[in-house]
């Protein structure tokens, strides 16, 4: 039996060709987007500058209803504490939640 290896050769090769042909097209789409990406994050330009965040809007809340939310925070604490089966081990996390959340309040940090 003789076997023809430009026969075998035909068969493998449109495989071959068509795999490496759509892996060089992924390749290449890939390349282009990110490029098309990096040109266009390079180009923009902001039309305003917000400079707001959710401490720079917590100095502007009113004293009172700071208080009072700070009193309502400290109840939750008491009561996630007491409710606890092991306030031992909720106190700590209590303690240091309330303190990250009132220090800030302060108009200077500690």
């Amino acid at each position: 039996m003789v076997i023809c290896h430009a026969c075998n050769l035909a068969r493998v090769s449109p495989a071959l060709f068509a795999t490496t042909w759509m892996c060089l097209a992924a390749i290449s789409a890939g390349i282009y987007g990110t490029w098309k990406r990096t040109e266009a994050i390079a180009a923009f330009h902001a039309d305003k500058v917000i400079q707001h965040s959710f401490f720079v809007s917590l100095h502007q809340v009113p004293r009172e209803v700071a208080a009072r939310l700070l009193s309502g925070a400290a109840l939750n604490a008491a009561l996630w504490i007491a409710a606890s089966e092991n306030p031992q081990s909720v106190l700590p996390k209590a303690v240091e939640s309330f303190q990250t959340l009132a220090a800030g309040l302060l108009v200077e940090p500690l």
